[in-house]
């Protein structure tokens, strides 16, 4: 279960209600189990005050408190006008309460005044949810969070808003939508948990219901290094310690209600901040969870990609290069403006400057991945694994350069990941890996390593020519940055390579039987094979027929037959997409996520 929270701003009008209803029901298809906390209509509380201090002048509050009722009709007749006036028995109980104002304003009376913001605004949009989620529900928070008679902050008392909010929301077949800010004491008296109460409030019940996160939708993309509002180049944190985000609150950090970060600490829920006017934004994420920094050189098709991918994670991406620039930003550089801080803020690439900020920004946990096919950038590899610091990569040229060096990289092999040189996101090389450990002896393979190659040659079985179905491939992304390699066979030869030396062959690239694809030599139903059989590792062009487990390969599919001890006569097959940024990026990520 989730709670989602929205704030004032979100709220602020019939327009932004509806956004919120659709990102309601939106989180409802993912997963139906979520409540709502919402807030009173953005500058609703400031109005109800205002009303307060006039009654208590003996002021003529008629003509502003009609203009609180009009607002808050004319937003229920825009979004339900079919369900007519439902909200005028809580008009009449707010103009009843100002009425019995006389002289003081006492903090009981301003409670109960200010508890019909949130409670108008959960009515309302708990009648426009409804509409697209039927069993939605306004469920008051009067009747779940308990609190002392300390009006105006009122503390509450855990144990009986516990019992309250279990016993009515836990397992229930609705979608409670709750006012935020307001409880009631033992009295049954309206009371408020301090200004900006409502996120205490997602909070206190989030943490009562054990929930899987808690979501405070705003108006700003998360927790900002400077107030976003007064410095235009800002940067959002992507994720901050419970005791961190406690303390910039404290310090005057607005987005966040500090008492909020307690009940969900103590839980280890996480809390999102997330911007109700740009959903896509990554936000900040608060939790214990200290996220694994990412330093990540080339941003071209597989390293876009995994940066799109990394959205959703716990990561914080704290150094970026590609060919001509790099920046770093200690707090994290927020994924979904990576091309402009890259742009605006960094300054010229250098591999070795690049090593040297990464080693110093190290905090334990840090993870170079490296999303080019350079040479340079796979040499440099042993020095940053002797530096402590992870190593994930789909770029070939470490694992596929000398024997020897090969085997120096391997010594590091637990901080080194490399599934995507191989197969893109298909297990290849971790088939391989697992076999032997677990004690098999592979006897030969024969694959299909260029996804490329296999959406070239079923193109032209198609009928298609040679030029056009390589320029199809490169403009797929499915090719090396330069399709040459591709042809030549050279990256084919380099795979078959890698998953030799995984078997345990001390293989040098120059033992492979290599044919280049020539287009002369084209014909239908050809694959491009790698294969071993105890002998020469060799790479060409085979015709094929129907009965080959190669004949049915789509599009840029690759395949992997293994024959050993334990697959003797039906080989172990791995078959799948072998090309596209996205599948790499997948793998690349995945590996990400298991450093350690």
């Amino acid at each position: 279960m989730k709670i989602l929270k929205f704030g004032g701003s979100s709220v602020g009008s019939p327009e932004r209600i509806r956004k919120v209803v659709q990102m309601i029901q939106k989180a409802y298809e993912e997963n139906p189990q979520i409540g709502i906390v919402v807030s009173a209509f953005g500058g609703g509380t400031d109005q109800l005050i205002a009303l307060g201090q006039m009654a208590a002048k003996g002021k003529d509050f008629r003509a502003e408190l009609k203009g609180f009722f009009a607002r808050h009709s004319e937003a229920a007749k825009e979004l339900v006008p079919e369900l007519g006036a439902f909200y005028q028995e809580d008009f009449h109980q707010l103009e009843k309460a100002l009425k019995q104002i006389a002289g003081e304003l006492s903090l009981k009376s301003l409670d109960l005044l200010m508890s019909f913001g949130e409670r108008l605004s959960a009515l309302i949009i708990s009648k426009a949810v409804q509409k697209v989620i039927p069993n939605a529900k306004f469920v008051d928070a009067r009747d779940l969070i308990k609190t002392d008679r300390n009006f105006g902050a009122a503390k509450v008392d855990f144990i009986r808003s516990n019992e309250e909010i279990r016993k009515r929301l836990k397992d229930l077949p609705f979608v409670p939508i709750i006012p935020g800010f307001i409880g009631s004491s033992k009295e049954n008296e309206a009371t408020t948990l301090g200004r900006d109460g409502s996120d205490y409030s997602a909070a206190i019940i989030g943490a009562a219901l054990e929930v899987e996160a808690i979501e405070i939708w705003t108006d700003v993309s998360g927790i900002y290094n400077a107030d976003p509002r007064k410095v235009p180049d800002a940067i959002p944190f992507a994720q901050l310690s419970y005791e961190k985000a406690m303390e910039m609150a404290e310090s005057g950090a607005k987005v966040i209600h500090p008492p909020s970060i307690v009940p969900a600490r103590e839980k280890k829920i996480p809390i999102w901040i997330k911007n109700t006017f740009q959903p896509e934004d990554r936000g900040t994420l608060i939790s214990s969870e200290k996220p694994k920094q990412v330093f990540l050189i080339g941003a071209g098709l597989i390293g876009s990609s995994l940066l799109d991918l990394m959205r959703s994670k716990n990561l914080r991406l704290i150094g970026l290069a590609n060919s001509r620039s790099m920046v770093f930003k200690p707090e994290g550089i927020p994924i979904e403006h990576w091309k402009g801080c890259l742009d605006s803020d960094g300054e010229e690439m250098n591999l070795g400057k690049f090593i040297d900020k990464m080693v110093d920004l190290d905090e334990g946990n840090a993870i170079f991945v490296d999303c080019t096919s350079s040479q340079e950038v796979a040499d440099a590899y042993e020095k940053i694994l002797d530096a402590g610091i992870a190593i994930a990569t789909p770029n070939k040229k470490a694992n596929s350069g000398t024997y020897k060096q090969y085997k120096k990289l391997q010594k590091k092999r637990s901080s080194f990941f490399y599934g995507a040189n191989v197969g893109a996101g298909l297990p290849m090389i971790a088939a391989i890996r697992d076999l032997v450990e677990g004690g098999d002896r592979i006897h030969k393979i024969e694959a299909v390593l260029s996804g490329s190659l296999s959406y070239i040659l079923n193109r032209v079985s198609d009928g298609v020519s040679f030029s056009e179905a390589v320029q199809e491939a490169q403009k797929k992304g499915y090719t090396e940055p330069n399709p040459q390699e591709d042809l030549s066979g050279f990256d084919v030869a380099r795979k078959l390579l890698i998953l030799c030396r995984e078997i345990g062959l001390p293989l040098e690239m120059e033992e492979i039987d290599l044919e280049p694809v020539l287009e002369e030599h084209l014909k239908p139903n050809q694959r491009y094979i790698a294969s071993w059989d105890q002998g020469c590792p060799k790479v060409a062009l085979q015709s094929i027929g129907p009965d080959h487990p190669f004949f049915q390969l789509q599009a840029n599919e690759n395949i992997l037959a293994i024959y050993s001890d334990f697959y003797p006569e039906s080989p172990l097959i791995i078959k799948g997409p072998g090309a596209g940024a996205k599948v790499t990026a997948g793998r690349v990520l995945a590996e990400i996520m298991r450093a350690k």
